[in-house]
């Protein structure tokens, strides 16, 4: 299927069945900007580029930012609306709430615009289509359970954010309010904005705006106008999940009102009988749990958008959705390299591919048993700002203006602001001026904030020394994150003389403080015996207390505790436990292990499917380990058809980022024709780049093959060798 075209960010959009169908006429009261035209500057620093869509509460534009050089989606309001001074305030009020929304799967706000009569939000532009008109597209017009899985996933974790942390209830939920990015990412448009703006125009005209549109979700309290609350954006998930999967809301002709409050929806498997709908049969826990969610009384719905996650079956939250409607791609995370024993790839010649992947599979699940990778003082930059940035952020603008009078905690924030984009967008050079200038006045935020961004390069030459110059000034006044990234960095022997010991201690006086990267770091560095004795017991303790606070790397590590017996019994299925907590949080290392205890019934039921479905999550991220164990899946046909093609694909994937083991087989594969076309060159290229890497096996295959291709086609893989190398070098590099 194409891609589908680009769609505004923002509800109360004729969005139906007929989505080109626009009124010929507006009443005066409906009338927005009049006039506009494509390359017109507004609001001193927005170009108008194209019109995205226009509806009862206003006309959409994409524009371009010329102050901060970026694409953004303005949302004129009716100039009844913007004429009014209160209207204009409550709405700069929702604007300010929505502010504080800051999750990956949630439309980000930008500003409150207004300049005369003229006024408009300022959003985050979303080049995707709607679910409403993604469901068209569909079969029988509607989605089946299984390709609206993961994009509930997302929306269940996004209204968990909004419901549990922002404290703001979404109040217009429906399928015309969802975006999906073509790579994948499900966004919630209109955050609070559309209802406010329609209940706005409303007061002022008499008039009610796109009822209809918002009545077929509505729940029965918010029907009579009761004050909002979670229990009302449940019920709108419900009803939203209803339309999608049948085609039509659970009430859409007659008396809505009144059904809405009286009537109970019929089951989904009847509505799609009644329409006409063939398919996959609705899963029993989908029915009903919707049905819950739809219930009269808010008590008997589910509590939470996590409570409808867990009753639908949904335990993952990410991008990348694969189905007929759209397919992503996702950045790549390089995974780490295996010491696992190995099955000599000779055999496989001999014995063929597919047999010998069961033997290779019963050895991986066995953990590593080099040193732990060097400390990465980036990864963990979600928890660079203490306190978090949720509880940092309150208003883009009022800080701007409070750091512009000096104040250095305003200037710190507006940093944090810049660098992970609240409020405004991404900016790293203005995030460097804003923590420069509160560091200059000895602010420990500050001086961290330019610690981070000089270690990463953010905005400025990555620098080392720098960056642990200003670490060390944040860390001599107490602050617990600047203390853990200094003492990252002494670990490393980056920037400074490399000392396990001043790391320890630093990660003491952070751990103190309650930092749980400290936390967990303190576990490594006991299981490696670096700047402390080797205390598996010790270490276990430090990672408790991360992974008992949900840190994913503390909840991984321990597990492969449990599986080695290092400092804890030896218990599989604890093991397990664990590897599950961190896969849940999207830990791609955690994932792969999961897979393989499914694979091998190691603490838990032995289940091809369930392997690869964990195994199929790590690769997605780019686990270079799990996309070679998923391969020898594929050809084996354990859990999942069996497929060399897929298996080949998935090989050049690990390859591409260096894996030894995927290299050879992916060798080998070219020299017996199996799910790639036979090419005795090109496999020879891949044994010289498997040896390269370490894998001893493969020497013995070079030299084989060498011997039978003679000089002449030898030279051909050897230069073929140097173009793959480069390829991946490329790779590693974008």
């Amino acid at each position: 299927m194409s891609r589908p075209s680009a769609s505004p960010c923002f509800g109360n959009m004729a969005d139906d069945d007929s989505p080109e169908r626009m009124p010929a006429e507006e009443p005066d009261d409906r009338r927005t900007v009049r006039g506009l035209a494509v390359g017109e500057r507004v609001f001193g620093r927005y170009v108008l580029e194209s019109i995205l869509g226009q509806g009862g509460m206003g006309v959409v534009w994409r524009a371009r930012d010329d102050e901060l050089g970026n694409t953004v989606a303005l949302k004129f309001l009716p100039e009844v609306v913007a004429r009014d001074d209160a209207a204009v305030d409550d709405l700069k009020e929702e604007t300010r709430n929505a502010l504080r929304l800051t999750h990956p799967n949630i439309v980000r706000i930008h500003h409150f615009e207004r300049d005369g009569n003229t006024a408009a939000v300022s959003m985050e532009y979303v080049d995707g289509a709607t679910l409403s008109r993604l469901r068209l597209a569909q079969p029988g017009k509607v989605f089946s359970a299984e390709m609206l899985a993961p994009l509930v996933a997302q929306l269940c974790a996004a209204l968990s954010y909004a419901h549990g942390e922002a404290k703001l209830v979404h109040r217009d939920l429906k399928p015309a309010n969802l975006l999906l990015t073509h790579e994948g990412r499900l966004k919630i448009a209109d955050f609070g904005i559309a209802r406010s703006l329609a209940d706005t125009h409303t007061r002022l005209t008499g008039r009610t705006v796109g009822t209809s549109g918002t009545l077929l979700f509505m729940s029965p309290q918010q029907l009579l106008g009761e004050k909002a609350r979670v229990a009302d954006d449940i019920y709108a998930l419900g009803a939203t999940l209803y339309e999608l999967l049948t085609g039509r809301p659970p009430f859409f002709t007659g008396d809505i009102a009144t059904q809405v409050q009286n009537v109970t929806p019929p089951p989904l498997a009847e509505r799609r009988s009644e329409l006409g709908i063939a398919g996959a049969p609705i899963p029993a826990a989908w029915e009903k749990t919707i049905a819950a969610c739809l219930a009269k009384d808010p008590a008997q719905r589910p509590q939470n958008a996590g409570e409808v996650a867990t009753r639908l079956g949904l335990t993952e939250a990410r991008p990348a959705v694969k189905g007929s409607f759209i397919v992503g791609e996702r950045s790549a995370v390089t995974g780490a390299g295996s010491t696992k024993p190995r099955i000599s790839p000779r055999v496989l010649l001999v014995a063929g591919l597919a047999v010998i992947a069961l033997g290779l599979l019963a050895y991986s699940f066995w953990p590593k048993t080099g040193p732990p990778p060097a400390f990465d003082p980036s990864k963990p930059f979600r928890v660079i700002f203490e306190p978090p940035l949720a509880d940092l952020v309150t208003v883009f603008d009022e800080t701007k203006a409070k750091a512009e009078r000096g104040d250095a905690d305003a200037q710190a924030e507006l940093g944090a602001m810049y660098v992970k984009g609240l409020g405004v967008p991404q900016d790293s050079a203005e995030a460097l001026r804003w923590f420069r200038k509160a560091a200059d006045q000895g602010n420990a935020r500050g001086q961290n904030g330019l610690g981070v961004m000089y270690a990463n390069g953010w905005g400025v030459a990555k620098d080392s020394t720098v960056a642990v110059r200003w670490y060390r000034k944040a860390a001599d006044q107490g602050f617990a994150y600047a203390q853990y990234y200094l003492g990252v960095l002494y670990a490393n022997g980056d920037g400074v003389p490399k000392d396990s010991a001043k790391a320890v201690e630093l990660f003491r006086k952070a751990a103190d403080q309650g930092n749980a990267d400290a936390w967990w770091t303190l576990g490594r560095m006991y299981i490696k015996g670096d700047g402390v004795p080797k205390d598996s017991a010790e270490a276990v303790k430090w990672y408790r207390k991360a992974a008992d606070q949900g840190n994913a790397d503390a909840q991984h590590l321990l597990g492969l505790l449990y599986i080695k017996g290092d400092g804890v019994p030896k218990d599989s299925a604890e093991a397990a436990r664990w590897f599950l907590k961190a896969a849940d949080q999207g830990d791609a290392s955690a994932q792969r292990r999961l897979g393989l205890a499914y694979e091998n019934g190691d603490g838990v039921p032995k289940d091809g499917a369930e392997a690869v479905r964990w195994l199929s999550k790590a690769a997605d991220q780019g686990n270079a380990n799990a996309q070679s164990i998923l391969a020898l899946m594929y050809l084996k046909g354990d859990g999942v058809a069996k497929d060399s093609t897929e298996a080949a694909r998935l090989y050049r994937k690990a390859a591409d980022q260096g894996n030894a083991d995927a290299q050879c087989y992916l060798g080998v594969m070219y020299e017996i024709g199996e799910g790639v076309p036979k090419d005795e060159v090109e496999a020879l290229a891949w044994y010289y780049l498997a040896v390269a890497s370490g894998d001893s096996s493969s020497v013995t295959l070079r030299y084989s093959l060498e011997r039978r291709l003679g000089t002449e086609r030898t030279l051909s893989a050897q230069q073929r060798s140097k173009e793959l190398l480069k390829e991946i070098e490329a790779a590693k590099s974008r």
